[in-house]
């Protein structure tokens, strides 16, 4: 495809050097020097603290020659910059053009909210897919679709990423895609150029404020509604207080909930418990029709989340009963996850990282009856210190004995971010160990840990790393916490 052809719908402020090259022909798209090359046209993508032009340069020494920025910078006579008001967002719509708009051709389903769509889309990508859908999935896990799996860097992968991917998918035969839809990936004009058939609305909580994400709660809503302008039909949480920011006019809406009146409603929740096992029982309502489900996991929350699962299917029309039986068979890595072991201890693997979903795990497991509860936990360096805060609150509220340890310090002093969660237990009766080496802190909750205890390893879940400056150390937390469970004895499965 030619350089022309794919800028006939863009608005270009200026061009500025070789204009004859607006006919050569592209064989690929890059935003990296690192991937740059001849006959590529290079995206200079404007940052929060850099500015995509200065490595121009870079990008002609490895033979590019076509570059797109939205700051105005002089190029060699051999080189044209084709200067835009917004790089990111033409990155979006070239990067759809030159993969031919796969996302027209299979049906796509974004999911967003502060929680549960991890939860969500790889529920919907494992059941569906069981129940005969041709399904691949694009999340913070990664990417999967038949035999391919890929790692991601973002939760929602930058736009060029996202187009290459689902036109492999549809090289593979795959028919329906479910992806998460972060905030930063509709702020940043990843999913602008998406064909999205379904928009799914989890919730809404205080989260991802600060320098380096959102200014306000008013903004980050207001990226995540932006999602449903993007969309054909909606399916949203009709029990959050931010629902009707969620609706948007001349599209067809669905609800779920608990609490208020739904398309899809759950009634009737039981909390199970049988040989060291926890798990969920609700009526499902739908129209006219009541039918049983049990969930392998606890949780009002996972009960939310299968009733997406559910409105998802009735409207893909895919067989419900089905559905209903793969939902007691299938779990998700690190969300609520049981580690079995010989002490007879509930040991708890979630990714819970702030006060919000770290409350929602513990309010679960308080249903059922225990002796003592412990809390492994840290949080994040290099963001919003009020997530320290909320953690530490809730802990210090719940928690018999507290473990305060890392949890991907980044470029901060882990030490320091220990003793911004300290505040919070400054009048409580939780006792409280802080160690800053995690795989210590867990060989720690582990020893403490007695019959009828629960142990909760908060913040990791699915994550093999801990993020360490600007490396990622390998980090398996579920086989040290497994490691550590057979030092006091013989692990049992």
């Amino acid at each position: 495809m030619k350089v022309s052809q794919m800028f006939v719908d863009i608005p270009v402020i200026e061009y500025i050097g070789n204009v004859s090259l607006l006919e050569t022909a592209i064989e690929d798209l890059s935003y990296n020097t690192k991937t740059v090359k001849e006959k590529t046209i290079f995206f200079a993508l404007k940052g929060r603290t850099s500015d995509g032009t200065t490595f121009i340069p870079q990008a002609y020494e490895k033979g590019c020659r076509v570059f797109v920025g939205q700051t105005r910078v002089q190029v060699p006579e051999d080189a044209l910059l084709i200067l835009v008001e917004d790089s990111r967002y033409i990155l979006s719509k070239v990067s759809s053009l030159f993969f031919e708009e796969p996302s027209k051709k299979m049906t796509v389903v974004g999911i967003t909210g502060t929680k549960g769509k991890t939860t969500i889309t790889t529920l919907l990508y494992k059941i569906l897919k069981d129940v005969g859908l041709k399904t691949g999935v694009i999340g913070t896990n990664g990417i999967y679709y038949g035999d391919t799996y890929l790692q991601t860097a973002n939760t929602t992968p930058e736009s060029y990423e996202l187009h290459k991917v689902m036109h492999q998918m549809l090289q593979q035969g795959i028919t329906t895609c479910f992806m998460e839809v972060s905030s930063q990936g509709l702020m940043m004009s990843r999913v602008e150029h998406i064909d999205f058939d379904i928009a799914i609305f989890t919730n809404m909580a205080y989260d991802h404020i600060g320098d380096l994400e959102h200014p306000t709660f008013e903004n980050y809503l207001h990226w995540k509604t932006h999602l449903f302008d993007l969309t054909k039909i909606a399916i949203v949480n009709h029990d959050d207080r931010y629902v009707n920011h969620f609706i948007k006019q001349n599209q067809k809406v669905y609800t779920y909930g608990l609490d208020n009146k739904s398309d899809y409603q759950a009634t009737e929740l039981q909390y199970l418990f049988d040989k060291r096992q926890v798990g969920m029982s609700f009526a499902y309502h739908k129209q006219y029709v009541t039918k049983s489900v049990l969930l392998p996991v606890p949780g009002k929350f996972n009960v939310y989340n299968a009733l997406v699962v559910l409105a998802v299917a009735d409207i893909l029309n895919q067989d419900e009963q089905k559905v209903i039986s793969l939902l007691n068979q299938t779990t998700v890595a690190g969300r609520m996850e049981l580690i079995p072991n010989h002490k007879q201890v509930l040991a708890v693997l979630d990714y819970a990282h702030n006060g919000f979903s770290l409350e929602n795990v513990i309010l679960t497991l308080k249903h059922y009856n225990y002796e003592r509860l412990i809390i492994l936990f840290g949080s994040v360096g290099d963001r919003s210190q009020i997530r320290r805060k909320e953690l530490g609150d809730v802990v210090s509220k719940y928690a018999d004995i507290a473990i305060i340890t890392s949890d991907n310090p980044g470029h901060e002093n882990p030490q320091h971010i220990i003793d911004d969660i300290k505040q919070s237990f400054t009048d409580t009766n939780c006792i409280v160990y802080e160690e800053i080496d995690r795989q210590k802190a867990i060989e720690l909750a582990a020893s403490l840990s007695k019959k009828g205890d629960i142990v909760v390893f908060a913040g990791k879940g699915h994550e093999t790393y801990q993020l360490i400056g600007s490396e990622k150390v390998p980090f398996d937390e579920k086989q040290f916490i497994i490691n550590s469970f057979e030092k006091e004895g013989t692990i049992s499965v």
